[in-house]
């Protein structure tokens, strides 16, 4: 599955050069975040798209992992999460899209309202993502749902390890922190 997104190039010095500043991201970071003045001097709720080198980071994860989820799930073979294959690689673009919405105190549910920014935008042109549009929201929210899930599990049985063994720090592998 190759993806093609065009955009279009800046035409003066005044346009903006990164992907993520174009129009589109612009869109959608305003209408995911109005309580946060982007691109703005004030600020609501402590976090600004330009603010930190992190900040910044986690709403390009987000828009760019959304984006491809987006668009594999909407494809006529149409990936789904899974263990395997194309499905695994999707579901692990939707776990760390969810887990950078935490750092910026995303509610559930969000990954959702991104996708369809992306579907209204290039339904014209892939009309698979219109046709496909309902399965598109249905299968983020079911991965959001089950991250979350496998999350507030992990760190029941993370509080009852510490709590058993009475430590008060406890060093995790580096292939279970790296969600």
């Amino acid at each position: 599955l190759v993806i093609y997104c065009v955009i279009d190039e800046p035409n003066s010095a005044s346009q903006p050069h990164s992907y993520y500043a174009q129009n589109l991201c612009r869109e959608i970071l305003k209408e995911l975040f109005p309580y946060m003045n982007i691109y703005q001097d004030e600020e609501l709720t402590g976090k600004k798209y330009d603010e930190s080198e992190e900040i910044t980071k986690a709403f390009r994860i987000i828009l760019d992992h959304v984006r491809t989820a987006t668009f594999l799930i909407g494809d006529r073979r149409g990936v789904v999460p899974s263990n395997v294959d194309q499905g695994y690689v999707l579901r692990r673009l939707i776990r760390r899209a969810v887990r950078f919405g935490r750092t910026l105190e995303l509610p559930e549910g969000s990954l959702a309202k991104i996708a369809k920014c992306y579907v209204d935008k290039y339904a014209d042109v892939y009309t698979e993502l219109k046709d496909n549009e309902q399965k598109i929201y249905d299968e983020l929210n079911k991965e959001e749902d089950k991250f979350s899930k496998t999350l507030s599990t992990f760190s029941l049985v993370l509080q009852k390890i510490t709590a058993v063994s009475g430590a008060s720090l406890i060093i995790i592998s580096p292939k279970l922190s790296n969600l």
